[in-house]
């Protein structure tokens, strides 16, 4: 009799062991996804202090809990040539990082520097869906643009002026791979170069200058080894916002549409932010000493008209045909 018992109480165990183990798991599932973010620039810079409320705070306070986005860092945590990488195999969830970065693991990414759209006409032109298809290939969610502005990001900063075309021959001039074409172009010699070498390659002479935007420039302080600023802006910015693409399709649609609307508030808050910023660090960077040169009228257009035809150029010859005419359609060259 008491073996029956014990047998029945066993019986009993089991079952409950195994059912209500199963009960469990829906309440385990329904708990806060988190997901870790890296950067590529530093904390103190605008393009991450300026962006984490914008976008990250305010996704982690109106989710409720269920989805918690972690910053990790920036380039002290991985290399930022290594961020699209890395989004891609899984080790880190999101990241934001210029496309041009990553152009090795999504060809024509960096294409987007070309675009003369505002990103609301990049939206509904369909340059978005563009960027997302040929993002999906590499297993990478396409979030949106991190940093949209209204006008062009990079200036190209020199240890020495220049007047001519003539002044440009011969310079040594670093950039990442999107825009060595253009260097190319002027009859300067292009040196693939990441943002942590500019300062202290210009200030022992290895180039004799890089293409930049205010806010890093000021933020190294490079004005004090690279005092002109050649002042005819060109390119967006080409940041961009990356999740890993298995885990933006195992978050709930709710999720999806609250990370998609903060992406859309973001875009459109971020051009006053920078607009505001910007003028602070023309300031700042002339306080240090820079000085803002304005090239004459023919040799500015040419300058200018060559970043872009060489970009395309360039581009042609290294990513897909069919990408390259999708993206000439969309900016409606």
């Amino acid at each position: 009799m008491k073996k029956s018992i014990f047998i029945v109480i066993m019986v009993l165990v089991a079952g409950y062991l195994v059912f209500g183990s199963l009960t469990l798991k829906p309440a385990v599932a329904a708990g806060k996804i988190t997901l870790n973010l890296v950067g590529y620039v530093p904390k103190m810079n605008l393009s991450y202090r300026g962006w984490i409320p914008l976008f990250v705070d305010k996704i982690n306070k109106r989710s409720n809990g269920a989805l918690m986005i972690n910053p990790r860092g920036g380039p002290e945590v991985i290399a930022p040539f290594d961020l699209g990488k890395a989004v891609s195999k899984g080790t880190i969830d999101m990241a934001f990082v210029p496309s041009g970065f990553y152009s090795g693991v999504v060809p024509g990414a960096d294409t987007n520097r070309l675009s003369p759209l505002t990103v609301e006409e990049e939206r509904a032109k369909g340059m978005y869906k563009h960027m997302r298809d040929i993002h999906a290939k590499a297993g990478i969610y396409y979030v949106g643009r991190q940093q949209p502005i209204r006008g062009h990001y990079f200036f190209v900063c020199l240890r020495k002026p220049v007047k001519s075309k003539a002044d440009f021959k011969g310079l040594k001039i670093g950039g990442s791979p999107s825009f060595l074409a253009h260097f190319k172009a002027l009859g300067a010699t292009p040196v693939k170069a990441a943002l942590k070498e500019y300062y202290p390659s210009v200030e022992r002479g290895v180039f004799d200058g890089n293409i930049v935007g205010l806010n890093v420039y000021v933020g190294t302080g490079e004005f004090e080894v690279a005092p002109y600023v050649i002042d005819h802006f060109f390119y967006k910015a080409t940041p961009t916002v990356l999740m890993n693409l298995e885990k933006w399709n195992s978050l709930p649609d709710n999720l999806k549409k609250l990370v998609t609307e903060v992406q859309i508030e973001t875009e459109k808050a971020w051009p006053d932010i920078f607009d505001q910023e910007t003028a602070m660090y023309r300031k700042k960077a002339a306080d240090g000493g820079a000085k803002f040169l304005k090239l004459p009228p023919d040799v500015a257009k040419w300058y200018v008209d060559t970043a872009y035809s060489a970009g395309w150029a360039d581009d042609a010859k290294k990513y897909p045909a069919a990408s390259m005419q999708k993206f000439k359609e969309i900016f409606g060259k």
